[in-house]
């Protein structure tokens, strides 16, 4: 809606309250005269035509003023609903009510009262402020014509000359309607009072816009405190953190490296006893002895485990990358838990596609080790009897990736749900593992995870307790750049 039509709308709430004005006048006027007309003492004469028309102009007084509620109700109602459509209707209906208002007071009150001729000029003000060009003239005719049939309508036989000048006198309001809307800018002060509200509003909805604008600063910046707080306080605690993992690394480390001399020694000592080297033995002393050689060669692992955890977060070896022929590397792998399967009468099944598998560029005895963690896991969490199934799959090879996937599966004692996301972090073992095989450091996976990602491969698994797991890896062809160092 723009300024015309928006100060058009609030001419229409000050026209009802200045109806209220003149009605509030006219019947203080009607009742002096009723007063007058009671005091049989009063020097006042007044016609006695007047006299007998102030009862009708008070009733059609007061019901204008009963009107004129319901006008301000339908003001206020099209203000809040900013409708252009309603404003010209409700504009249409403020002037028709000023023309019977004001040419009934003419018709009761002229000729004795000649000043009420003039009050036809209130509808026409109201429609060059309201309309501005035709609605002015409108109103201008049927003023005049109201004169006319006021005055002439006592007359039966009136003369030429008198029509004449009566038609004169009502053509005036022709010309004055003329003049006004022509020269529009005359009551262009009557707009003072849109301004000025205009402005206030403007003015209050800054004012409550500077203060949203400053309650959101203040709010802001308390949140811009806390968050600093907690940032502070997340920073200290990450650095504690830091401070613990260090001192847990380098406690791990130095111990590792302590056991490894002494547990080098052992496994010495039980090679001579093998050997016959310190005396002959039976095959009864062979069986213990062997077991001992065993549980060294557990430790040894373990320790050399921990020391590569160690080395990984301090410094990564440069991998060196040569030429992998993936088929040997599986087989000789296998070769050395033949007999951990046949003890344990896993059924193990090698599955790889009919052509032969291209040679791929990785790092052998860290890809040698990825396997032994994956395979070595199978194996320890699968129960006798079970099953264990190594595949390679090259359906990945020429496509945008072109990587050969591997993957491990078998049928033993699975995940717990809780604790899969748990399954990459250092030292993690899950609880039916621990159960299953107390011995272990539970840094194997995370070793074959950094493994992998290393050579910008990828590693997961998928697993449900008691129907085994399968851990998958994709190793490219050709590494794309230098693994981490």
């Amino acid at each position: 809606m723009n300024e015309i039509e928006q100060f058009r709308i609030e001419s229409n709430i000050r026209f009802v309250l200045m109806r209220w004005f003149y009605l509030i006048l006219g019947i203080g006027f009607s009742a002096l005269i009723i007063y007058l007309q009671s005091q049989t003492s009063s020097a006042l004469a007044l016609p006695t035509q007047t006299v007998g028309v102030v009862g009708p102009l008070m009733i059609v007084f007061f019901g204008s003023a009963l009107f004129n509620f319901v006008l301000l109700f339908l003001c206020q109602y099209i203000e809040n609903k900013q409708s252009v459509l309603l404003s010209q209707l409700i504009s249409c209906l403020q002037i028709c009510v000023d023309l019977i208002l004001t040419g009934v007071v003419v018709l009761f009150l002229y000729p004795e009262f000649t000043w009420s001729a003039w009050l036809l000029l209130i509808p026409l003000v109201e429609a060059v402020v309201l309309f501005n060009s035709f609605g002015p003239i409108m109103v201008g005719l049927i003023s005049g014509l109201i004169l006319i049939v006021v005055r002439l309508g006592g007359l039966y036989l009136p003369s030429p000359l008198l029509i004449g000048s009566e038609l004169a006198y009502g053509a005036s309001y022709l010309l004055i309607a003329l003049v006004l809307s022509h020269n529009y800018q005359l009551i262009k002060p009557f707009n003072i009072f849109s301004v000025h509200k205009k402005v206030v509003k403007q003015n209050l909805a800054h004012d409550e816009q500077l203060q949203w604008v400053r309650k959101y600063g203040q709010k802001m910046e308390e949140n811009n405190r806390k968050l600093y707080a907690k940032e502070l306080e997340l920073k200290l605690a990450k650095q504690e953190l830091a401070a613990l993992d260090e001192a847990k690394s380098k406690f791990i480390s130095v111990t590792a490296h302590q056991m490894r001399t002494p547990l080098s020694g052992i496994k010495w000592t039980f090679n001579m006893l093998m050997s016959g080297q310190l005396g002959s033995v039976n095959d009864e002393q062979k069986k213990f002895i062997n077991q001992g050689s065993e549980g060294v060669e557990k430790m040894i692992s373990i320790v050399n485990n921990l020391l590569h955890v160690d080395n990984i977060e301090t410094k990564w070896s440069e991998i060196k990358l040569n030429e992998v022929d993936v088929e040997s590397l599986l087989d000789n792998v296998l070769a050395e838990f033949s007999n951990q399967i046949a003890s344990k009468k896993i059924n193990f099944k090698l599955e790889k596609p009919e052509k032969a598998l291209p040679v791929v560029e990785a790092d052998p005895g860290k890809l040698r080790m990825v396997l032994e963690n994956l395979i070595d896991n199978a194996i320890k969490y699968t129960p006798e009897g079970g099953t264990v199934i190594l595949k390679v799959d090259d359906q990945k090879i020429n496509t945008a990736n072109n990587s050969l996937e591997i993957i491990v599966k078998d049928s033993g004692i699975g995940i717990p749900k809780s604790e899969q996301s748990k399954v990459f972090q250092k030292f993690f073992r899950a609880s039916n593992a621990v159960a299953t095989e107390p011995d272990g450091s539970g840094v194997g996976l995370y070793i074959t995870k950094d493994i992998i990602e290393g050579h910008h491969g990828a590693l997961w698994f998928e697993s449900n307790p008691n129907q085994g797991t399968e851990f998958h890896f994709t190793l490219p062809i050709r590494q794309p750049l230098v693994a981490k160092v």
